[in-house]
C-alpha cells in the first residue's frame, strides 16, 4: 500500500490540496488502508470510505491522485474514477 503510505506523508500538502483537513485526510487514509487490508477490492472500499464519512467518492480519488507523483499512477485512478462515475 505504497501509495496510502504516500498519501500519509505528504498529509499536510494532500490536505490542502483537495480542501480538507489534515485529520480528515488521515482518518480517510486509515480508514481506506483498513479495508483494503482486510481484502476488499478498490472501488469497494473507496465507495465504503466515502460512506462512512460523508464524503464524495471524487473527493477519495482526488486525495489519491494528489497523493502520487507519479503520473503513470494517477493516469490509472483517473482511469478507475471515470469506470467508478459511469457505473449504474
Amino acid at each position: 500500500m505504497g501509495l496510502l503510505d504516500d498519501l500519509m506523508g505528504k498529509v499536510d500538502e494532500v490536505a490542502a490540496k483537495v480542501g480538507l483537513q489534515p485529520d480528515q485526510v488521515q482518518a480517510l487514509t486509515s480508514t481506506l488502508q483498513s479495508k483494503l487490508g482486510d481484502g476488499t477490492e478498490q472501488i469497494a472500499a473507496i465507495e465504503q470510505t466515502a460512506r462512512e464519512h460523508g464524503i464524495p467518492v471524487d473527493t477519495i480519488q482526488s486525495l489519491l491522485a494528489h497523493a502520487s507523483s507519479a503520473q503513470g499512477i494517477a493516469d490509472g485512478l483517473g482511469s478507475f474514477a471515470k469506470g467508478l462515475l459511469n457505473k449504474n
